[in-house]
């Protein structure tokens, strides 16, 4: 697993001791071709919102895997390897 990109955008200062709720979500899944052959891109997207329900923070990273395939009575299948409980 490669850790591709990361953008933060604040909407606004954070301040010490605040809390806020946290959610992420799965934004886009893809495949390009690169130097080390066939790679999946995971692009995962967050916001932070204070307890008044105003937007704080959101970000976006990009997480980047090889493909492996395995055959399967001849038929290619994709490995089950997004089981990633700390990033979805």
């Amino acid at each position: 697993m490669i850790h591709g990109e990361q953008k933060i955008t604040y909407h606004r200062q954070l301040l010490v001791g605040e809390s806020f709720m946290c959610k992420r979500r799965v934004k886009d899944v893809y495949e390009r071709s690169g130097k080390l052959g066939k790679m999946t891109f995971v692009v995962l997207e967050s916001t932070g919102h204070d307890l008044a329900g105003n937007l704080v923070f959101s970000s976006s990273s990009t997480l980047i895997a090889p493909v492996f395939w395995h055959i399967e009575n001849g038929i290619r299948h994709a490995p089950l390897v997004w089981c990633m409980p700390n990033f979805l």
